[in-house]
């Protein structure tokens, strides 16, 4: 009886009809007065006692997760047998997820995130014409374009941008707002409420945000990824899935366990395979047999090829989180509730950081219920509650970029230069500049071994050698790491904390 009260008195009931079997006591609440929501009281029988069974059938979005805690808390640990049967949902109120959606999207507007790498160079190789041999020397470059389609599409928002006399830069948060985005739709499409939406989104955004933030061609895989994972109509999952082999040269590492999963992907795996065999002249084995072979033989470290497993170690939110996949999977020993747990688990076979960025929020909602659980033993998850710690999460997660981008004055002096610089600033000054040559590449592993051992050797010792210089014809050094000057250079300008040397001959 004081549970039907409290539901009636939180939850503002607007009508309330009482079966006639029922007890006068419970009766009496139907002289209520009229609120914002509708019941029905009925009876169910228990071996032949009796008890009231309430049915919602109109009634605003706070009373589903009022009744939810009621089944979690009071009813299941008291055992007091009242039953809920929600058959409608009229929502009257903003929802929060979408207000944590709203504030996500305008977080690469407030300020603007660069990215420190391949985002920079992707939106603007069309001016170039997609061919990176035009910019890049003494390289061995792929014999095609891996990221062509995604550089169209991209490129095409910066020339738009361009064209009505927009700040470049904005291009940038332009991708950046998509991918957030369909990271959240990927998200709505994998859990049931509200509740679960706004938690899960806020988390995936705190656990790969500084991969999100990048932009790059994978993470549109990792949210279409998501998405197709979270669709029950076949049209969405071919259609998503197409995109998503056309869009990225390593597509097949995200479509095969996807296979496994819906089957409406295998065509579009298929297809997408054709697809690249067609654009790169039937040369795309080759690429992928340039790109493995770069990795394993060079020895120059690249962040985001580093380890899974010992980065792991350093994420606490992560290994909570696999631990807590791991206690599911010994509870349920089912394939089915686990599936995406498995996904994770074929994921981190590469042992490389970067698919990081798929595999937190594959385990986020492998564990959603447990973790909405967990946090509300801690505090309440009201609206309030719930978007007050959305928000602060989504903030939180804002990246700390450290790119520098060069002015317009200072890229000017790159015009027709030969340039030997880091990778750090190869990218910024490639955007700044598209008549230049550069060295190293987008992957440094791909730049001529001896130019290779002279960017080490400045970064590492602080020297550059004149002779390698004069050697492969660099007009220009771009760089901050020189602790001596060499005869051969004269500094022109600095920008921040750069410097630009010329190359005397």
């Amino acid at each position: 009886m004081k549970i039907l009260e409290k539901i009636i008195r939180k939850n503002k009931i607007e009508k309330i009809f009482v079966e006639e079997s029922l007890p006068e006591e419970i009766k009496r609440l139907s002289n209520a007065e009229k609120k914002d929501a509708e019941v029905l009281i009925t009876s169910e029988n228990f071996e032949e006692i009796i008890y009231p069974q309430i049915i919602a059938k109109k009634h605003p979005n706070k009373i589903k997760a009022f009744i939810h805690s009621l089944i979690n808390d009071e009813i299941m640990e008291k055992d007091i047998p009242v039953t809920y049967k929600i058959i409608g949902l009229k929502v009257k109120k903003l929802k929060i997820q979408y207000l944590l959606l709203t504030i996500a999207l305008l977080l690469p507007f407030l300020k603007i995130i660069i990215p420190p790498d391949d985002l920079l160079r992707h939106l603007v190789s069309y001016k170039f014409e997609y061919d990176y041999s035009k910019v890049y020397v003494n390289s061995y470059l792929p014999p095609y374009n891996p990221h062509i389609t995604f550089e169209w599409v991209v490129g095409k928002i910066h020339q738009l941008l361009t064209n009505i006399n927009l700040p470049e830069l904005l291009s940038v948060s332009i991708v950046q707002a998509i991918l957030i985005a369909l990271l959240f739709v990927g998200i709505k499409l994998n859990t049931k409420t509200d509740k679960e939406t706004s938690i899960i989104f806020a988390l995936a955004m705190a656990l790969i945000s500084t991969r999100l933030f990048l932009g790059r061609p994978s993470l549109l895989e990792t949210t279409l990824f998501l998405i197709i994972l979270g669709s029950k109509r076949k049209w969405t999952q071919i259609l998503t899935s197409t995109v998503m082999g056309m869009s990225y040269w390593l597509f097949w590492i995200y479509l095969i366990p996807l296979s496994f999963i819906k089957r409406s992907v295998f065509i579009p795996m298929l297809l997408s395979f054709i697809f690249w065999f067609v654009i790169t002249d039937f040369k795309y084995f080759e690429g992928i047999k340039q790109l493995l072979f770069s990795i394993e033989s060079s020895d120059v470290s690249v962040g985001e090829n580093s380890p899974l497993i010992t980065n792991i170690f350093a994420n606490p939110g992560v290994i909570l989180l696999i631990l807590i996949s791991i206690i599911k999977l010994t509870e349920t020993k089912n394939i089915r509730p686990n599936k995406n747990f498995l996904a994770a688990a074929w994921f981190s076979l590469s042992n490389q950081v970067r698919y990081i960025e798929i595999i937190a929020p594959l385990l986020l909602l492998n564990t959603k219920e447990k973790i909405i659980y967990g946090i509300e033993r801690a505090v309440k998850l009201n609206p309030v509650v719930l978007a007050i710690l959305g928000t602060s999460i989504l903030i939180g997660s804002i990246p700390a970029y450290k790119t520098i981008i060069f002015d317009k004055k200072t890229a000017k002096v790159f015009t027709n230069e030969k340039i030997l610089t880091s990778l750090e600033y190869s990218f910024p000054i490639l955007f700044s500049n598209q008549n230049v040559k550069l060295t190293p590449p987008m992957e440094i592993r791909w730049t001529n071994p001896k130019v290779l051992n002279q960017i080490k050797m400045m970064r590492q010792e602080g020297k550059i050698s004149c002779a390698v210089l004069k050697k492969y014809r660099y007009t220009m050094l771009v760089e901050s790491y020189l602790k001596e000057k060499p005869k051969c250079l004269k500094l022109i300008k600095t920008y921040k904390k750069v410097r630009i040397w010329k190359v005397k001959f």
